[in-house]
């Protein structure tokens, strides 16, 4: 490992004080766990003295029996709490220290001690290689179709212009997407889009076992950046798969570059719509969804459901309940087995269900027939068979039916509040203590609304309690929490519901 020259010289003394140091820290840091600490210690001690120190050092006491007899009993008590060997021999000693020293050289030439550098701009979106499944001898390709696709989105931007900045890394940039399935690909897409800060991870899988290869493309919408966005967060596929005549032939990429070209530009077409979506800026991304529809080629890419269901889910924040009832209709027609889109057509059933009662301030005026098929659209959705990975489906599902029956008690006091309360502890127990932390807004929710109905209920402690819980998991949500604590307050003070 190399040694800095530029400190001044250190006298022997010096230079086993701060080895005996470092020792005393990779100790302690090791005794606990901290493995990668230790090393980076032990390296930042070493890499600090001078080599002519350390030649002195070597020269003098490295092969120096009083040394060692001095130094051997604080190596057996490391050797023995860290590793757990009651005996340790003095070449033993020697390797350790060396493959430490190394380890960590090689490591930090590595990058793994460095700062994971983060994507910047307003929207950020990665393109990591396909993942290739067969001959090693073919790895590179997934590397350059992913490339391609990042070239074209960056062209694609360009073209579309719009009024942020996008924040644009290709697959040389980002980790690559690993996983046997789809569901192990989506979570590794999650983290790294956690580590690295993007808001979309293209990826996907290039199958070269077969004379026909088939190259599936991906794409992941993290909840990490778009927490009032879980409608839309989650894997999804990017197209039906592509399929063209393997060996990696000209025609091969040729045949994959001209499909992927075209799903390279829609896909940007959707980053923008989302962009504005995760903005607040309903109107807009429901008129760019509404633009994209009259572009799309589903002939040739398929997987149109999607883009219906973004369309819905824009329209319907928009308030615009006709064209997302209608977009998602259209979305299940192409795919039946669509979950996201029950549970899309099931929240404006909910929606219109409340109408009633906002307009004439009166819960007694609830629909419940549009309730009923809200609750309805809701178990279509959970028994559903296309059920993108980490899209919560389940939960989201768990916390709709809570809604809804709690719609029915408000609308009627004889209809049993107990489905509500299932269906909302269900929603917290999808949480999982925090193991889970795309659902922790649903979670608080859940939480909030079971003080409402221990509130009615007249069980006031348990309502502060659900209350409390919802404003720790609120912890980035002022606005709610002075809500919630508003609600503790009124209890605290006697207020019946």
């Amino acid at each position: 490992m190399p040694i800095r020259d530029n400190q001044e010289h250190l006298s022997l003394e010096e230079v086993a004080q701060r080895l005996n140091k470092s020792i005393d820290q990779v100790r302690e840091l090791c005794a606990e766990g901290q493995l990668s600490g230790a090393f980076q210690r032990l390296g930042d001690h070493v890499w600090q003295i001078p080599s002519s120190s350390v030649e002195e050092w070597i020269n003098h006491h490295l092969f120096s029996k009083a040394w060692f007899n001095r130094m051997l009993p604080r190596w057996r008590r490391l050797n023995k709490k860290v590793l757990g060997f009651p005996r340790i021999t003095v070449g033993w000693t020697i390797a350790f220290i060396i493959t430490l020293v190394g380890l960590y050289g090689t490591l930090k030439s590595l990058g793994y001690f460095q700062p994971v550098r983060q994507m910047d701009g307003d929207f950020r979106v990665a393109i990591a290689a396909f993942e290739v499944i067969g001959d090693r001898d073919t790895r590179s390709e997934g590397r350059d179709q992913a490339q391609g696709v990042f070239l074209r989105m960056g062209e694609a931007f360009t073209k579309l212009n719009p009024d942020f900045t996008i924040g644009l890394w290709g697959p040389d940039d980002v980790t690559p997407i690993r996983g046997a399935t789809r569901e192990a690909r989506a979570l590794s897409a999650s983290k790294i889009a956690d580590k690295i800060g993007a808001d979309i991870i293209v990826y996907g899988t290039l199958d070269t076992t077969r004379p026909l290869w088939i190259l599936t493309p991906e794409f992941y919408v993290s909840s990490a950046n778009l927490a009032d966005a879980q409608e839309i967060t989650g894997q999804y596929e990017m197209g039906q798969p592509i399929e063209a005549t393997g060996e990696g032939s000209i025609a091969t990429r040729m045949t994959f570059s001209t499909i992927l070209s075209e799903r390279a530009y829609l896909l940007s077409q959707f980053a923008v719509g989302l962009s504005h979506y995760a903005a607040y800026n309903y109107a807009t991304a429901q008129a760019f969804f509404e633009e994209v529809e009259q572009e799309y080629d589903s002939t040739e890419v398929g997987g149109k459901e999607v883009l219906y269901l973004l369309l819905g889910n824009a329209a319907g924040k928009n308030q615009n309940y006709d064209l997302a009832e209608t977009a998602y209709q259209k979305a299940l027609a192409v795919n039946p087995d669509y979950s996201r889109a029950y549970a899309g057509l099931a929240s404006v059933y909910y929606i219109r269900g409340l109408q009633p009662a906002d307009e004439s301030d009166n819960l007694a005026a609830i629909d419940v027939d549009l309730i009923n098929q809200s609750i309805a659209s809701y178990k279509q959705a959970a028994t559903a068979s296309v059920r993108p990975a980490l899209s919560d489906i389940d939960v989201k599902v768990h916390f709709g039916l809570g809604q809804a029956y709690l719609a029915l008690h408000l609308q009627d006091a004889n209809k049993p509040i107990a489905p509500a309360v299932q269906e909302f502890e269900a929603v917290i127990e999808g949480y999982g203590d925090g193991e889970n932390q795309r659902v922790r807004e649903l979670a608080a929710e859940a939480h909030a609304r079971l003080g409402r109905i221990y509130s009615m209920t007249g069980t006031s402690d348990r309502a502060i309690s659900e209350y409390g819980y919802a404003i720790d998991l609120l912890y980035d949500r002022k606005e709610r929490q002075q809500l919630f604590e508003e609600r503790i307050q009124e209890l605290q003070n006697g207020k019946q519901y």
